[in-house]
């Protein structure tokens, strides 16, 4: 009976780590993928509008609220 992976009743007490891997793997992948967009916009195109903008913005917003949240699982637990 406990090693049934669809087992809904497990010890769910603190998922808070498996919250801020997932988190910081997505954050990750999106800096992979936002960085050289963002250069290359500015550098070689030299064609810098409002949704790049809105991209930059999004990823500093992301950063910020993920410490505020890592802070709040860390303290929870």
């Amino acid at each position: 009976m406990d090693d049934n992976p669809l087992d809904t009743t497990a010890n769910t007490e603190n998922l808070g780590p498996v919250f801020l891997g997932i988190d910081r793997a997505i954050f990750s992948l999106s800096t992979i993928i936002v960085v050289p967009r963002l250069y290359t916009q500015l550098r070689i195109t030299r064609n810098f509008g409002w949704d790049h903008i809105t991209i930059a913005l999004t990823q500093v917003l992301e950063k910020h609220f993920s410490v505020g949240f890592e802070e709040v699982l860390t303290c929870s637990s």
